[in-house]
């Protein structure tokens, strides 16, 4: 627990944030402040260890998480209009199937860190739900609320605008006061993020300033280069040699293989399927991920933002009803995310993780 980035989380939630733009190490404003405000409150009310407090809010956000997700699968598969009958009441295959594999990817294992991957999960899964219920504006508002918590939330309400502009058929839909106000909405976590560190430090874009001293330094014709040949996937796939030596290699070669498989099933769904928010959420969260790998060198940093990219693809109508039909599907899924969960938990037990 508290390894890695709930390091750095408790560290704010116990003495606030610090900033020296000269410092050229990773500094507190590269982590967004909605998960240690809620930390810090949890502590404060309970006088709980900052470590159990971490643990007890992140376990109870993934529990609420997976509720959303129920109720987001109850709409989506909502039977036929008629009198109510025992058939109609039950659980359908596919929202089973989903739920499952939702709580059984990988990444939910940050939930007993003290990371802030639950919070971000239930405020997207909030969001999703109030946009299937046709209440939109609370969407964009939940969406705004995750961009305090993790940039990777900015990819729902950049794909929610994107798709409902496309189905308008207007160019000036996005710019219509109604819109985008819903808009400024859905980023005001961010923004205001932007502000407090503004006021605070007089440095706005402290969170991207302090994020790149965490990468190596690189010109902009050295990440386009990766970029375009995607060597970062190719350096993340060449350390599978001594994945299962060193925990970082494992975390590597992962982040390699989700990622492409994240961009092809985007490609699929999208191709056969058409435009919908179900792919556009996920495409537009590819690109930062992209861009920070290329950054890094090689993969890195995949498998637990990509965690609501994936809870939208798996809501898309066609996937839910193929996990349905296609059981040996559903079951290889279900084997990997809970093999690749074991070896995390071995790492993590071992306390391998930190080498």
């Amino acid at each position: 627990m508290t390894s890695w980035d709930a390091h750095w989380l408790q560290a704010i939630a116990r003495s606030g944030y610090s900033w020296n733009p000269h410092l050229t190490t990773g500094q507190t404003p590269n982590f967004l402040p909605l998960y240690p405000l809620l930390e810090r409150a949890v502590h404060a009310v309970t006088g709980l260890s900052w470590t159990v407090t971490g643990l007890v809010v992140s376990l109870v956000l993934q529990y609420a998480f997976l509720v959303v997700v129920a109720a987001i699968l109850a709409v989506l598969e909502r039977p036929p209009e008629g009198p109510p009958t025992p058939r109609r009441r039950r659980p359908r295959r596919p929202a089973n199937h989903v739920l499952v594999l939702a709580a059984a990817y990988p990444a939910s294992l940050f939930a007993i860190q003290g990371y802030a991957t639950s919070l971000v999960m239930v405020l997207e899964a909030l969001a999703m739900l109030a946009f299937v219920r046709r209440r939109t504006t609370t969407a964009y508002l939940w969406a705004g609320i995750g961009c305090a918590a993790d940039p990777i939330s900015l990819a729902l309400p950049i794909g929610l605008a994107l798709t409902q502009w496309a189905e308008s058929r207007q160019w000036m839909f996005p710019v219509r006061p109604r819109q985008l106000g819903r808009e400024l909405l859905g980023v005001g976590g961010f923004l205001a993020t932007m502000v407090y560190f503004g006021l605070a430090f007089d440095a706005p874009f402290a969170k991207i300033q302090a994020g790149q001293a965490w990468f190596p330094k690189r010109t902009a014709g050295q990440v386009l280069a990766n970029l375009v040949t995607f060597r970062a996937v190719g350096a993340g796939f060449r350390t599978w040699a001594r994945a299962l030596d060193h925990a970082r290699n494992f975390s590597y070669t992962l982040d390699g293989v989700v990622l492409v498989l994240l961009i092809a099933l985007v490609a699929t769904v999208w191709v056969r399927n058409g435009t919908s928010w179900y792919v556009v959420v996920p495409a537009v969260g590819i690109l930062p991920l992209l861009l920070e790998s290329a950054e890094y060198g090689i993969t890195y940093g995949v498998t637990r933002p990509s965690y609501p990219l994936w809870l939208a693809l798996g809501l898309h109508p066609r996937v839910r009803h193929s996990l349905a039909r296609r059981r040996w599907l559903f079951v290889l899924v279900l084997v990997l995310e809970l093999a690749v969960t074991v070896v995390w938990a071995h790492y993590l037990v071992e306390q391998r993780w930190l080498d």
